[in-house]
């Protein structure tokens, strides 16, 4: 605590003690002096205020008879001894995040994980979330589905048609508005398109979840994919399970990265994310995207990690209108 906090109280105290005939305040007073006088030792606001309360003279500062000055003096001069203790500050209000958390991971059936899943998106304070190999089955039932979201979240998902696995879908805030998007039937990779936007941020999300197997087909498809998101769409962000050893050098690897180039994409991972230590799950965008910060990993429900990125958005400050009018009504008084 300063010393010119303390040294605040005892003026406003010894200022109401001279109006008061208890001359009993001054041993009650000794002791502020005494703090005063070792400024090297810390009290607490909460201590301060204890002995604050002890002491008749604050009580009679907001006497009227004693003290006449407006109420509203006072109270001022009491507010600003808390804000010179240090440890006090004003109201910030509520706190406003101007970011976006998007993540993505491989959950590999999201059903027997919903504790799991509700504890990573709290604890991680995601916003979106997609989720890859979910092993719903086009016939569950909409309560079933409901069970699978966090509360204040929506889960938008697309099962695998045919077969078992798979399955690709998105856990988003209901801070956000959702559209759906119709996303072409591919054969080498599952895919979801969402348009997901507030009242300052507004972005396309492609979750893709290729099954492990030969990518000479996968690559024609996907270049068809990139194709009309690039045309369509000015931002866009591709998250998923690839299935690709990015971290390897190799042929596939290298055709992958040419096809980003093409389309002037980036690949924003480049840490393991799977168990055995390859770069599976990615996040791409455009290269000329600004918004998007580095990608960190963090533990995921599955054999794979969790990858967590933060959008950046621009808050847009509402203009004031300034409106001139003349008082008629004093004119005609």
């Amino acid at each position: 605590m300063s010393p010119l906090f303390l040294f605040s109280v005892l003026l406003l105290c010894c200022s109401a003690a001279s109006r008061s005939p208890d001359f009993t305040l001054c041993s009650k007073l000794a002791h502020w002096s005494d703090v005063i006088s070792t400024p090297s030792k810390y009290i607490s606001t909460q201590e301060s205020l204890t002995y604050l309360h002890s002491l008749p003279c604050l009580n009679l500062c907001f006497n009227r008879k004693l003290l006449p000055i407006p109420r509203s003096t006072p109270t001022f001069k009491l507010s600003l001894i808390l804000l010179l203790a240090g440890d006090v500050n004003l109201n910030p209000g509520p706190v406003v995040r101007h970011n976006i958390r998007l993540a993505t991971t491989n959950i590999r059936s999201i059903r027997d994980k919903t504790a799991s899943l509700t504890d990573l998106i709290i604890s991680k304070t995601i916003d979106i979330l997609a989720v890859t190999e979910t092993w719903l089955r086009p016939h569950d039932t909409a309560s079933c589905i409901a069970d699978i979201s966090p509360p204040g979240y929506v889960f938008h998902h697309k099962p695998r048609p045919v077969g078992r696995g798979g399955g690709v879908g998105f856990l988003v805030s209901k801070q956000f508005k959702v559209n759906l998007q119709p996303s072409p039937n591919y054969t080498t990779f599952e895919s979801m398109c969402l348009n997901i936007s507030n009242s300052c941020f507004s972005g396309h999300f492609i979750c893709i979840y290729r099954p492990p197997g030969h990518p000479a087909n996968f690559f024609e498809q996907f270049q068809d994919l990139l194709e009309n998101v690039v045309t369509i769409h000015s931002d866009f962000y591709i998250v998923g399970d690839f299935n690709l050893h990015l971290d390897t050098p190799s042929a596939t690897t290298t055709t992958f990265n040419d096809i980003l180039a093409s389309f002037d994409t980036t690949q924003h991972v480049n840490f393991p994310t799977h168990i055995h230590g390859h770069w599976l799950d990615i996040i791409i965008t455009r290269s000329s995207c600004k918004n998007i910060q580095t990608p960190t990993v963090v533990d995921g429900l599955s054999d794979h990690n969790t990858v967590i990125a933060n959008l950046k958005t621009l808050f847009h400050r509402k203009l004031c209108d300034a409106h001139m009018y003349r008082c008629y009504q004093k004119q005609i008084q």
